[in-house]
Formats: structure tokens, C-alpha cells, sequence
């Protein structure tokens, strides 16, 4: 009876830690949180509310690809001579090609923060001055 006990009891703590251990990986992605609206380029972006902007990473997010209240985002954190160029802490949420980034638009709409795995990027207005190669 004690070794059907001891087997059952280490069944239990087998299949605890495979359910940690399966709940960690899942959570432990870009920080795309369900809970949160999906912004598009149609969408009207409210300062100051989280939204998930999914965008290609082919060319790096530099530049973001998709319009955010018919503005287009850049940052000046980006490594100059990086042509496809994406925070490290960023890497492990890409998928397929996507990355859902947690934005926030700053209460005067000159800034837009995208975070992805505890790691902010500040963004700014794309101006016209603006260095904006095309990616092939």
C-alpha cells in the first residue's frame, strides 16, 4: 500500500511541474495580453490605454510598419548601421514573422511606447526629414 502511495504521490509532482513547466513557456512570450484591445490602422488609439499592435519584424521595427492613428513611429534607439533592426529582449516574441507589441500613446500624442518582454521602446512621429530607407 505505502509504494502504491509513494507512486501516486510522485505522479502528482510529475504532472504539477509539467503544468508549471507548460504554463511558464506559454507565458513567458511577447507579454501579448488577450485582455487587451487589438489596435489595426483603422483603429482610433486613445492616449494613455494599452492596446496590442501586432507588426512584421522582416525589416526590423525601426519603423513601425503599421500606421498608429494615421501617423507612422520611429525610433531613435535603433542601431544607425541595423537594417533589420530589433531590440534582443524582443527576439523570443517574434512569431512567424510577427511581434505583438503592449502600446501606449503618450497623452499628447508626440510618443507611442511599445513594450515586448519587460522591454519599452520609446517611439516618435515619423517626420519627413527622417532617414526612411525602404526594405526590400
Amino acid at each position: 500500500m505505502a509504494r502504491k502511495q509513494a507512486s501516486a504521490g510522485r505522479a502528482l509532482i510529475a504532472a504539477w511541474a509539467l503544468a508549471v513547466a507548460v504554463v511558464g513557456c506559454s507565458s513567458s512570450g511577447g507579454g501579448d495580453d488577450a485582455s487587451l484591445p487589438e489596435a489595426t490602422p483603422e483603429t482610433k488609439v486613445l492616449p494613455g490605454k494599452s492596446y496590442v499592435l501586432r507588426v512584421g519584424t522582416h525589416c526590423g521595427v525601426e519603423r513601425l510598419g503599421l500606421p498608429v492613428n494615421d501617423v507612422f513611429w520611429i525610433t531613435d534607439e535603433a542601431d544607425a548601421t541595423a537594417t533589420d533592426w530589433l531590440p534582443a529582449q524582443w527576439a523570443e516574441s517574434v512569431d512567424d514573422g510577427l511581434i505583438p507589441l503592449t502600446i501606449m500613446l503618450s497623452a499628447d500624442q508626440s510618443t507611442l511606447k511599445a513594450e515586448v518582454a519587460g522591454h519599452a521602446v520609446e517611439y516618435r512621429r515619423l517626420a519627413e526629414t527622417d532617414q526612411d530607407a525602404l526594405c526590400a
